[in-house]
């Protein structure tokens, strides 16, 4: 017999591989949910000293679900409507800093529910990349920083006038917080 003709040969078959998928990439208003639900999560959640702040995260250092995925962003979707329903006002803040007293001050006064997660960062050993990594996330250049609804609000003189003009207490209310509400909850009981 000779040669079988070309129709008889067939190409080797290769074995499935599968696409990778490209990483996410996360916008600022997500880098800043991912970052706030990783250090609410557990205390002792650290944002690591070989971050540079300047840079986005890695957002393999902060989710806790396979970047990769094909379901990844829908699950990064999640992660943010999730974390400003849990925490709807959060703030960046100095222990020992007058303004980030008064600040935590305003909040205490509206005794919410759930009550605002506060990150005295000043305290925490990952304070080198935290402050800068906070204010290139927000384009905060002071602190406090609060975090309403999963939108940043600083700088003390604008803090002050909405909690005056009762702005704050709105944003706070339409994140999710209820007013009052840690006060209601006491008379519950």
């Amino acid at each position: 017999m000779g040669r079988p003709h070309r129709a008889d040969v067939h190409p080797p078959v290769k074995p499935h591989v599968k696409t990778a998928v490209p990483a996410l990439v996360l916008t600022p208003e997500e880098e800043l949910a991912a970052v706030s639900a990783f250090l609410a999560v557990l205390p002792s959640n650290t944002i690591p000293k070989s971050v540079d702040p300047a840079k986005p995260i890695d957002p393999q250092l902060v989710l806790d679900f396979n970047v990769r995925a094909p379901s990844a962003r829908k699950e990064l979707d999640q992660t943010v409507k999730e974390t400003w329903a849990r925490y709807p006002v959060m703030a960046f803040a100095k222990k020992h800093s007058a303004v980030s007293r008064e600040v935590v001050r305003m909040l205490e006064s509206m005794q919410l529910a759930p009550a605002p997660k506060v990150f005295e960062v000043d305290q925490r050993s990952d304070k080198a990349v935290l402050f800068p990594l906070i204010e290139r996330i927000t384009g905060a250049t002071e602190f406090p920083v609060l975090v309403i609804g999963g939108k940043p609000q600083y700088g003390i003189d604008a803090l002050r006038k909405m909690h005056e003009s009762g702005e704050l207490k709105e944003l706070v209310e339409a994140a999710g917080a209820q007013v009052d509400g840690a006060h209601r909850k006491k008379g519950r009981r």
